[in-house]
This record gives structure tokens, sequence and C-alpha cells, in this order.
């Protein structure tokens, strides 16, 4: 029995920085619809049918978030079979010479990182990941200056903003076949 994609609905907007090699190109974004707090992300969980009831799930999730960063301050990364693994990774500036590499002056943070499981039956990678979605285009989104000179954001659905695009150059197809340019 195949499993329906899930639906992911993006969102188009255009690149407005000048200094950028992508101005003025289009990128999509995710529409995150929201996001889940511990006690939802549990209840959702006791929700499909699990053994383990809301408050139990809480209190692994407590547990994991006190051991985590515990482990990670020693260096060790953590792997949860069919999600992923944590760990640490340095942000550092370079010092020009060995001799005057220092702690507290190069190293400006120490970052948890994430690498979902790639294994064959839970890979959470993200090319995996964009098959496991139904990616629809629902709008496109548009920054213009406001009359106070300040960025207002507008949206459109993406198929308006088709059907007016075809609208326009059927229009325009119109206008330049009438316009007594016949040469015969």
């Amino acid at each position: 029995m195949a499993k329906s994609r899930i639906p992911l609905d993006i969102i188009l907007s255009q690149n407005k920085n000048m200094a950028s090699k992508a101005y003025c190109k289009w990128y999509g974004r995710v529409i995150r619809r929201t996001t889940l707090n511990t006690r939802a992300l549990c209840q959702h969980i006791e929700s499909h049918g699990s053994i383990y009831t809301s408050d139990v799930v809480a209190g692994v999730i407590a547990t994991l978030r006190r051991c985590i960063p515990e482990l990670i301050a020693q260096g060790v990364a953590i792997q949860l079979e069919g999600i992923g693994t944590f760990y640490p990774m340095l942000e550092s500036a370079g010092a020009n010479k060995i001799e005057e590499y220092s702690v507290a002056e190069h190293v400006k943070g120490v970052h948890v990182r994430f690498h979902p499981d790639s294994t064959t039956l839970d890979n959470l990678t993200s090319r995996v990941m964009k098959e496991k979605c139904a990616l629809r285009v629902k709008s496109i989104v548009n920054y213009e200056e406001g009359p106070d000179g300040r960025a207002v954001k507008g949206e459109t659905s993406f198929s308006e903003y088709v059907a007016s695009i075809k609208a326009d150059e059927a229009a325009h197809k119109n206008n330049n076949s009438g316009n007594g340019n016949n040469n015969g």
C-alpha cells in the first residue's frame, strides 16, 4: 500500500538585494504553519496509538533536554537512530600563528548541529524528504515601499498570478496581430 505524500506549501519571493549575485532571482520558502511545543508534540505522539501516554513521552523529552547539552559540552555526539545525530561544532576565528591562538579570543561559540539519519529505513536527508512531500507553490510574496518608506509585504496567489500573466500575454498577442503590420 503506497503512502500518500505530505503536502508542503511554499511561497516565492524575489531577492531585492542589489549587492547580491542572486539579485532579482526568485526563491521558494516553506510556509511554516506552526511550531509545536513539547506538550503538543507529546499529545501528537500519543494520538498515533502509542502505548505511552503524553506525560511519559514528556518525561523522556525532558530528560533528553537535560542530557543532550551535558553530553555535547563533553564533546559527545548523540545519535538517535531513525532521527539523526546531534554533535558539537566550534565557531572559531583564525590566528596568524599557533602561539597566538587563544580560546578566550578566538573561540566565538560552540554550536549544536544536527545531521539527519540517512539509513535506508529512516532516511531523513533533504533529498528523501523532498520525495516525501507534495511540493506546491501557494503564493508569491513581494515587498513594495509603503507611503512611510517602509517595506510593505504583499501576497498573491500563485494560480492567480499565472492566470494574469497568461491573460496579459494573450492581450499582447491580440494587440500585435491587429495593428496593421501584415506584410503580404
